[in-house]
């Protein structure tokens, strides 16, 4: 009797423990089932364990719920981590079971379980194929995107072929720069300007874009006049001038400052000495690849006077000084001292503007007596001590607005027109 009331209580105590371990595994069964919902996997994971360690044996369900929460936490860029292992096996074990128990539960799960599987499978074969991929080449990574578009390498397949488009896109308006980057084609400079807006080269587009439109020859061509003080024959060859004085935009432009006191991009630029002219032609020769020059005093006259297409005038462009020029004393200029925009009055028989009146115009010339001999191509004087303006300007009377009016000086409010 004694040891059958011994053995009832052993028994008794025994279902007491295995009813106390179930209500824990459920209960962590449950925790594992909250952290999991809540995106907790490694919480899941070691509620699953210590669910596992209660029951004493392994379970679909523990099994069912572990797959998905190593699914979650499985880097799949690394087949070598401990995740990706464990996941594997536990898959493994899952379709085992599946395989061998018709279990209900098992069933509508196992669809699940199978999807994993297949990323698993995916994965690995996406792991072999981009050990094989050359990664400088961008048909490879675009095969390889094509076959694993969800692979853990595709995020770096894309990297990598987005770096190689960045540096094509980068090299792509750098060479067709350098292919066009000498072109005086204004339509041409326009289209790369808007084809690749916001790029380096874009903005030196930009900046030759304004050049050009800021430096506008007029071709003169050669021809023999009649030159005054003294009169005599003067023959020039071929040759461009500025078809409008430089304007203070195209000084600031080329020398980065502005030496004139009342200020406007269209107006022309005064304050400069013949030295300060050099040192704007030297370095618009270097921005541009050309050979600008001041204009010889012959080149300058035979310009004003209309070159070939001449009518005789007595100022450039015309016989009355207020069609063609601004001075002292003319109509709407209220100050004697004001320079007016560039090209507001007519032209002359060529298109240029401004030779007669607004700001004198350095020439290359030293001032000197002219010679009454017939000349070819006349630089004026070896040596002297001043240089030739011409033109005229606001501050004086139209007698210095006449084409054949000859002044020297080196004055600072001097202007200049350039010549080729």
């Amino acid at each position: 009797m004694k040891k059958t009331i011994t053995v009832f209580l052993f028994l008794l105590a025994g279902i007491t423990m295995f009813a106390q371990d179930e209500l824990r595994a459920r209960m962590e069964l449950k925790n594992a089932e909250t952290a999991y919902s809540e995106g907790r996997y490694s919480d899941a994971l070691e509620h699953l364990d210590k669910t596992q360690a209660s029951l004493g044996k392994w379970s679909h369900q523990i099994s069912y719920l572990r797959i998905l929460s190593l699914d979650k936490l499985c880097n799949y860029d690394d087949m070598q981590s401990a995740y990706f292992q464990q996941l594997r096996e536990e898959v493994k074990k899952y379709l085992d079971y599946n395989r061998t128990n018709a279990d209900k539960a098992v069933m509508e799960k196992v669809e699940e379980v199978y999807a994993v599987e297949e990323h698993l499978n995916n994965e690995l074969h996406a792991q072999e194929a981009w050990v094989k991929v050359d990664q400088t080449s961008q048909t490879d990574l675009r095969g390889y995107l094509a076959s694993y578009p969800q692979s853990a390498k595709a995020g770096i397949a894309h990297n990598i072929l987005n770096d190689m488009q960045k540096r094509e896109n980068d090299l792509q308006p750098r060479d067709t720069w350098e292919q066009i980057k000498d072109t005086e084609d204004m339509a041409e400079l326009e289209r790369f300007i808007r084809d690749y807006a916001g790029t380096p080269e874009a903005q030196i587009a930009a900046g030759r874009f304004k050049l050009i439109r800021l430096v506008d020859m007029v071709f003169v061509q050669g021809g023999t006049f009649t030159m005054n003080n003294p009169p005599h024959q003067v023959t020039l060859s071929d040759f461009y001038i500025g078809r409008y004085e430089v304007t203070q935009a195209l000084w600031e432009l080329i020398m980065g400052s502005n030496p004139s006191i009342n200020k406007g991009d269209n107006l022309p630029v005064v304050n400069v000495t013949w030295n300060a002219a050099q040192e704007f032609i030297d370095k618009l020769n270097d921005r541009t690849g050309k050979k600008y020059r001041l204009p010889t005093e012959a080149e300058w006259e035979y310009a004003a006077r209309g070159g070939v297409k001449s009518k005789g005038y007595k100022y450039s462009g015309s016989n009355k000084a207020n069609d063609v020029g601004w001075y002292n004393m003319s109509e709407g200029l209220i100050d004697s001292k004001e320079m007016r925009e560039v090209g507001k009055k007519q032209p002359n028989e060529l298109g240029i503007f401004d030779m007669s009146g607004n700001a004198y115009e350095w020439c290359s010339d030293w001032h000197g007596n002219l010679n009454s001999n017939p000349q070819v191509n006349p630089k004026g004087p070896d040596t002297g001590t001043q240089k030739v303006i011409r033109g005229g300007s606001s501050r004086y009377p139209t007698s210095t607005l006449r084409v054949s009016f000859r002044k020297n000086s080196m004055l600072p409010f001097s202007e200049i027109n350039i010549s080729d």
